[in-house]
């Protein structure tokens, strides 16, 4: 191994994340009118709504002691996290950016390994033991790379596969000829199972476009293993009759032993399965099960579109924290997890079914299964995590709902313990409560967590067309309300149900008391436009090869006007600005809502 190097723990602290760790201070407490702005009310463009926050500093710090703990762990091996400047070796751009681990051995996939970048051959066929050995890392120079059913890249040791500038990556790469795609076989279910004690599986784009065909990674940590730069395209159209949901096939695992952890960073998928799908195979994004003790970590991800639910975390004996991304009209749930040592801090979250642009093949979004925004329920597995969630610094937007409508924006069922609601701003454009709470044990599981079991909620906003009651809690003694506002049109201390209202409460559009803590740090620093246009199988859905014909119409039309500007400008100005106008208007909705560039 690498020479070991002295790095202390303030040194660490200091380099990787020291302006992340900083970036909240001066947050101070916001004016009635800035209240009123954040909660979406008389916004202008360019306003604060369009403004997403960053993530607070306990989840920079929980990123940056992951690292570090880890480092002085392997000390006696000599260091595999390179501490440089800021605390990056990998290139990305900000504190907090993720290190590199340092290896013995580089290889080059194609002349050193034979691995065929044309996709002729699948990899199974060149990777083997020779390899894959501790202390290497394998680069794949851009091309396409051939999946075909299980592959496991398995190693005691240090490892790593990354696609070719992964260095400098700080986004996932787009398809095409300057990245190194990982294409799954027509006909197949195809995954990578990836472990290692300290790994990096990076800067790859997984394609699942051929017919009949899924991809996923399982990212496996016995130490510190971080899957990172990773965008996956196409749907997965192989699941239905005959599929188990037992076989589904998720695009992201996350499996870290007791006390290890398993990282996703950048990864990102845009209608990767089949609305209604769930049962029959189809998978959430993000999958957090009984495979995990640890903690799995999920930062600025993106998942729209999704089959299952966004992140699924409710069902390990671990910890989820998912820190930043973006989640939308993903089906069932955006987010959920539970317990103490979970969390989600500056996220952004959108339900909007008028929004949805997805394939429609399985019944489509939110019309075979109701969604939600966050669920805090701990499954039907029997783990007895105690309470103790947090959702901190979320930006979470409901609009429009299919014929199954939602749960709740914020849903605790019966088996979830307690939940901190802090610094968050909800706008639920529905006639129903915005979060709801179940008592202890009720709900389709009957089990029920380990105290604590109340609801708080702190410093946030809550804004929409709810007429009755906006936060219903049954059975949880001890929940509390405080320094938050309500600015529902009508709104009162009997639209809140089941929870004490504490000091610094506010009601009604003109409330002055309450509101954000810290509204810059509310929702996803990130957005939508650094994802392609969704690239769909043939058997993916209807609607799909509409929207494609018309934005070549639209090239074509545009084409021409530059081609023969002197001559046809004054025939066809209006008419091009009217398609344009009407075109944009509905395939920027979504990146408008989310305050995308």
């Amino acid at each position: 191994m690498s020479e070991t190097v002295e790095v202390s723990r303030r040194t660490f602290m200091t380099g990787a994340a020291a302006v992340a760790l900083s970036a909240s201070a001066g947050a101070q407490t916001v004016s009635a009118e800035a209240n009123r702005e954040s909660a979406g009310l008389g916004q202008t463009a360019g306003s604060r709504f369009d403004r997403h926050g960053s993530p607070s500093r306990k989840a920079e710090r929980a990123w940056a002691e992951a690292e570090y703990t880890h480092y002085q762990q392997r000390m006696g091996d000599g260091p595999t996290q390179q501490a440089g400047a800021g605390g990056n070796t990998s290139g990305g751009s900000g504190s907090g950016s993720p290190t590199s681990p340092s290896f013995d051995r580089v290889l080059d996939a194609v002349k050193d390994v034979g691995c065929d970048p044309s996709g002729g051959r699948s990899i199974h066929e060149d990777i083997d033991g020779s390899a894959m050995q501790d202390g290497t890392l394998i680069v794949f120079p851009p091309g396409k790379y051939l999946l075909s059913g299980q592959f496991q890249a398995s190693v005691d040791g240090t490892f790593g596969m990354v696609g070719a500038g992964y260095e400098q990556a700080s986004s996932p790469p787009k398809p095409g000829k300057n990245a190194a795609m990982i294409v799954a076989a027509g006909g197949s279910r195809t995954r990578i199972n990836f472990r290692a004690s300290t790994g990096l599986f990076a800067n790859f784009v997984m394609d699942q476009r051929s017919s009949k065909s899924s991809t996923g990674i399982v990212i496996g940590s016995s130490g510190f293993v971080q899957g990172r730069d990773i965008r996956f395209v196409g749907v997965q159209d192989n699941t239905g009759e005959g599929v188990s949901d037992s076989l589904a096939i998720s695009p992201c695992a996350l499996q870290a032993e007791e006390g290890a952890t398993a990282r996703a960073e950048r990864v990102v998928g845009q209608y990767v399965g089949l609305p209604g799908d769930k049962n029959s195979g189809g998978a959430p994004m993000f999958w957090v099960g009984s495979g995990n003790s640890g903690t799995a970590q999920i930062g600025h991800c993106v998942s729209q579109g999704a089959a299952d639910n966004g992140v699924y975390g409710g069902r390990t004996s671990g910890n989820v924290q998912i820190k930043g991304g973006q989640w939308v009209n993903n089906e069932v749930s955006q987010l959920r997890f539970s317990g103490t040592g979970s969390w989600a801090d500056g996220v952004t979250l959108v339900i909007d079914k008028d929004r949805y642009k997805g394939p429609t093949s399985g019944g489509g979004f939110n019309e075979v299964f109701s969604t939600n925004g966050v669920k805090i329920e701990r499954g039907d597995n029997g783990y007895a995590k105690a309470g103790g969630a947090v959702l901190r610094n979320a930006d979470i937007r409901v609009g429009s709902v299919g014929s199954k409508g939602i749960g709740a924006p914020v849903l605790v069922r019966g088996s979830g313990g307690a939940l901190k609601i802090e610094n968050c701003r909800i706008v639920n454009n529905l006639d129903q409560p915005s979060v709801s709470a179940e008592g202890p044990g009720d709900g389709y599981s009957g089990h029920t967590s380990p105290p604590p079991h109340n609801i708080t909620i702190a410093h946030s906003v809550f804004s929409g067309a709810q007429t009755g009651t906006i936060v219903q809690v049954s059975g949880r003694e001890n929940s509390l309300v405080t320094k938050t506002c309500f600015t529902v049109p009508g709104s009162s201390p009997e639209s809140v149900s089941g929870m004490k209202i504490g000091s610094g409460v506010g009601f009604g559009e003109q409330c002055t008391a309450g509101g954000l803590k810290a509204p810059q740090k509310v929702g996803s620093s990130g957005n939508l436009s650094s994802l392609p246009a969704p690239s769909y199988n043939g058997t993916a859905g209807v609607g799909a090869g509409r929207r494609r014909r018309k934005q070549g119409v639209l090239k074509k039309i545009i084409g021409g006007v530059f081609g023969g500007f002197l001559l046809i400008l004054f025939l066809l100005l209006g008419a091009i600005v009217l398609i344009v106008v009407g075109v944009l208007a509905g395939f920027g909705a979504l990146a408008a809502l989310l305050g995308g560039d």
